[in-house]
């Protein structure tokens, strides 16, 4: 499906069936990308929030869902690339799921929002092989939150189609999403049933706001940096003076013993209602049962040498 003008804005693709049969149960495949936007045509909804909006893309000969072209706005939403209906099987042979290049015109924010995705299986038949890649010329403000992100050849996550891209003091560097950096886990910890601690630091810009969200998958990525299959929640943070912040927080899900966190970060406005860049994956970090022990908090208010309004506040001090 190709959407290439740039007097067509506003387009809406949602709730269909590419490179599937009729009977939900036979791979077609699509000779090309699934779904590709180009030449201009901004503010483009492909999926939704609500049932059965997200599009269904199976076996694409190329890529998944492609943004090209002096294109923003779009929005990418509750779609599933790569896998069968239930989200399990290998329906996939992309090169890569989700791809944006030549965004936002004169290197602009592209302002592209891709969410609650599932994005699976790329790189089986090609030499691409990312879910989600950021071309160099994707411009800033690509904000990427709660997607499904796993078996993927290649990194989940890649800003400027470059591999790993490592963190910098102070996240001055200039790229796709501005090369924001990711968060670095320090802990992660789980009673396999109903909770996971999670704690780590982040450095970026001084001063600012961040949305950390955290993902656990079954097994590790090939690489160290991983991807993110099942997610978990996040936990808001703002930056000091230095550019440093630290975060501890307490999710609700059933996290087994030896699946791995990996975490993002998303940058926020104040109210963190508003949200832009977002970086790549984290280096994976294995969880481990919590150990049983004793926990004494003497003051809720002595915070001399640490937060002590919560265990999860002490917890990330």
């Amino acid at each position: 499906m190709e959407i290439d003008d740039e007097a067509s804005d506003g387009n809406i693709v949602k709730g269909n069936w590419i490179g599937v049969g009729a009977d939900g149960s036979t791979v077609l495949g699509t000779g090309g990308d699934g779904i590709f936007i180009s030449g201009g045509a901004d503010n483009s909804v492909l999926g939704g929030a609500g049932a059965n909006e997200g599009n269904w893309i199976a076996s694409p000969d190329l890529v998944g869902i492609e943004i090209d072209g002096e294109t923003t706005g779009t929005v990418i939403q509750g779609n599933r690339i790569g896998t069968d209906l239930a989200g399990t099987a290998n329906w996939g042979g992309q090169m890569d799921g989700i791809l944006i290049e030549n965004s936002g015109a004169g290197g602009a924010p592209s302002s592209n929002l891709i969410a609650d995705n599932v994005v699976a299986f790329s790189g089986q038949g090609g030499t691409w092989t990312r879910g989600i890649v950021l071309y160099n010329t994707a411009g800033g403000g690509n904000t990427l939150l709660r997607n499904s992100i796993y078996s993927n050849v290649g990194l989940g996550i890649d800003l400027g189609a470059t591999g790993v891209t490592g963190n910098d003091g102070g996240d001055g560097d200039t790229g796709p999403n501005n090369l924001q950096n990711f968060p670095i886990l320090t802990a992660a910890t789980t009673n396999g049933s109903t909770m996971v601690n999670v704690s780590g630091t982040l450095n970026s810009n001084a001063s600012s706001y961040f949305r950390i969200e955290f993902f656990a998958s079954a097994t590790a990525d090939t690489t160290t940096f991983g991807e993110g299959q099942i997610y978990l929640g996040y936990v808001n943070v703002a930056t000091n003076g230095s550019g440093n912040a630290t975060f501890g927080t307490t999710l609700s899900a059933a996290v087994p013993v030896g699946y791995v966190i990996t975490a993002t970060a998303t940058k926020s406005d104040a109210s963190y209602s508003t949200f832009t860049d977002t970086s790549e994956f984290s280096m994976r970090f294995t969880t481990t049962a919590i150990a049983p022990g004793v926990l004494v908090v003497d003051t809720a208010s002595d915070t001399s040498d640490g937060d002590t309004t919560s265990i999860t506040s002490l917890l990330a001090n």
